[in-house]
């Protein structure tokens, strides 16, 4: 996730209000920290530092990866 300042941190999950979908916080880790480590922010707090963008990034597995989840794939 890009901040306003330029700066990256990895949103590793989020936290849910008690029985509803409502995001009440996120866990980030700063990794150009010292020691990243998981930290949680409110949301309020995320959404004024957030610039807007994100980059996804997902492995990619071969056909023939043993250790590829159980998808579609599969029964192709």
């Amino acid at each position: 996730m890009r901040l306003k300042n330029g700066r990256c941190v990895i949103l590793s999950a989020l936290e849910y209000e008690d029985g509803s979908d409502k995001v009440k916080a996120v866990k980030v880790i700063d990794p150009s920290a010292a020691t990243p480590q998981a930290e949680t922010v409110e949301k309020a707090a995320f959404l004024k530092y957030w610039a807007g963008s994100a980059v996804l990034i997902k492995r990619k597995y071969d056909f023939t990866d043993e250790d590829r989840p159980f998808d579609f794939s599969w029964l192709m």
